[in-house]
């Protein structure tokens, strides 16, 4: 069962492709993180196919998937967009943008087959994908006393807290990232861990000499 802070998006780009009557559909997914990205993926893909007759996609970003977008460029309305979107819904998935590009093969489909090609050109592209969990993550920056350095990036490692970037010039700090659900439980430890006392006698007032914790 999926946690509250978990989600589903594909590992690395992918393509998939299905023909019918003349028709080719060649399906583009990728994995994404900002309305930037998915414009820029579709600019490529227009400078790429300048002679294709649409290219309809579907997205979805956030864990909630507050940001989504369908779009048929020109087909019928529902034929295109749509089903591809229902097939990041089918398989739970956001942060993620599929796009179809489709070169016309002099046939008219109908609307149940454009549906199907659309639909199925979309599923191909995450069927030679592979479907990842990720996690919720809070950030924290952590400015420290070189001092207790040595002591903060042992037990940083030994928590399995990931260091996203370091700056160790003439002030020291480091930026670091928390799946959600086990911030308060990690950094009570690290806590406990630097000031070499029991985890119980930690709280939100708790001060480690020589470090800031602030969220970013």
């Amino acid at each position: 069962m999926k946690a509250p802070d978990e989600y589903y998006t594909l590992s690395t780009p992918s393509i998939g492709e299905y023909k019918d009557r003349g028709s080719k559909f060649i399906g583009y997914a990728y994995p994404v993180t900002s309305i930037e990205t998915i414009n820029l993926h579709l600019e490529i893909l227009k400078d790429e196919n300048p002679k294709c007759g649409h290219i309809c996609y579907g997205y979805a970003l956030g864990i909630d998937r507050k940001q989504f977008r369908t779009n048929d460029d020109g087909e019928p309305s529902g034929t295109a967009g749509k089903p591809i979107y229902n097939r990041i819904l089918s398989h739970d998935l956001t942060d993620i943008l599929i796009a179809v590009v489709r070169y016309w093969g002099g046939t008219k489909l109908g609307a149940t087959g454009l549906i199907k090609a659309y639909k199925t050109s979309a599923e191909e592209a995450i069927a030679n994908n592979s479907i990842i969990s990720k996690y919720l993550v809070d950030s924290f920056r952590l400015e420290f006393d070189y001092s207790i350095m040595g002591d903060l990036l042992n037990h940083l490692k030994k928590l399995d807290i990931d260091i996203i970037t370091k700056d160790l010039g003439t002030s020291a700090s480091l930026t670091i990232g928390i799946r959600q659900s086990m911030t308060d439980d990690l950094l009570t430890k690290l806590k406990a861990k630097l000031l070499n006392i029991s985890e119980d006698r930690i709280d939100e007032k708790t001060i480690v000499q020589g470090l800031k914790i602030i969220p970013c």
